[in-house]
């Protein structure tokens, strides 16, 4: 069952949300508050000093990022071997300069731009965030008529995109895939959330990985 509080008072809409969350404390059920990662600290720091001391043991206030890690430490998944900023930037540069002579919109500059590389894995970042693939850039760039340039740009971020995971997941994990990974193994395992109250506050939107694992919980 999902509940919405409304209110043009933001503090009636706390008081209201910390009540609910006091209610579950005493029953004695488990609760999580969601909120936005910048949020965090201060949710954290507003709770402890609203609820009572023993609300640690069935409550916590958590992030997308700290649910997914919550998630693969209950169930597996949990990866040690990030790629770092500077390994994910070698990465592109080396599968820019492989494709470059596949590539039509970006092949003047694929081999020679490094400021290409950064524009490339700032798409990508975007991609993973609303759920797109590189066999949904093709299929969007195949409806599109010849000639357009829209579709050659579509064509090779596609192939840029699939070129890049598949060479960087032969070494390294992307800690951007990890809220979706957390959305499948949630799907897998419906146990892990079963018992527990999930509240979620201060988000002004959401991207579509988000509401992906919302969505499970």
């Amino acid at each position: 069952m999902i509940r919405f509080l409304y209110g043009s008072n933001a503090a009636g809409r706390d008081a209201a949300l910390l009540c609910h969350i006091s209610e579950n404390i005493k029953a004695g059920e488990k609760a999580i508050l969601l909120v936005p990662e910048q949020e965090t600290v201060t949710a954290e720091r507003h709770m402890v000093e609203a609820l009572p001391s023993t609300a640690q043991l069935t409550f916590e206030v958590s992030n997308f990022t700290r649910l997914a890690n919550r998630t693969f430490r209950a169930v597996g998944g949990l990866s040690y071997r990030y790629a770092t900023p500077a390994a994910s930037a070698l990465i592109m540069w080396k599968t820019l300069r492989t494709i470059a002579p596949l590539l039509t919109q970006y092949a003047a500059h694929a081999a020679t731009d490094l400021r290409l590389t950064d524009r490339m894995l700032s798409a990508i970042a975007q991609f993973k965030a609303y759920c797109i693939t590189p066999e949904a850039l093709t299929e969007t760039a195949q409806a599109l008529p010849e000639g357009d340039p829209l579709k050659a740009k579509l064509q090779d971020l596609a192939l840029v995109l699939a070129t890049y995971e598949a060479e960087l997941h032969t070494r390294f994990a992307d800690a951007a895939d990890d809220v979706s990974r957390a959305t499948a193994l949630i799907t897998a395992n419906k146990h892990l959330f079963s018992d527990t109250h999930i509240y979620i506050s201060s988000f002004t939107d959401f991207t579509a990985q988000e509401l992906a694992l919302i969505k499970v919980l």
